[in-house]
């Protein structure tokens, strides 16, 4: 069973956001396919960001649709298990970039929530 409280899986994705926003931060997306060290840093946070939320309570979760989870769960799965058939850095540029700043601030809002005890 897991004995870690939502906040420090909270605290941990975003954590990896903003990791993943230096890491790509004054980056063009050439430079960051580029580089690998910069792009193997970015897929393992990405992977490490997506398993925590998995350990979010889904009453938590559920309470915020706008964000994918069951996507991310898949998004988790194919950084892990289908490394060998490449990697499609474009979609990753895009999610960095378009879906990171919605799951940041949904996390960041589950957090003053929980704060303010709106969820029990």
């Amino acid at each position: 069973m897991n004995d870690k409280s939502p906040e420090v899986y909270m605290d941990h994705i975003l954590q990896c956001i903003e990791e993943v926003e230096q890491f790509v931060s004054n980056c063009t997306k050439e430079d960051f396919i580029t580089n690998n060290m910069r792009s193997y840093a970015v897929l393992h946070l990405l992977q490490i960001m997506a398993e925590s939320t998995q350990k979010l309570p889904e009453h938590l979760k559920n309470r915020h649709e706008n964000v994918k989870w069951k996507g991310l769960k898949a998004f988790r799965n194919v950084l892990v298990h289908d490394y060998l058939n490449g990697t499609d850095y474009d979609v990753i540029w895009e999610i960095i970039h378009h879906k990171l700043p919605v799951l940041k601030q949904v996390v960041l809002h589950m957090q003053q929530e929980l704060l303010t005890n709106e969820i029990l």
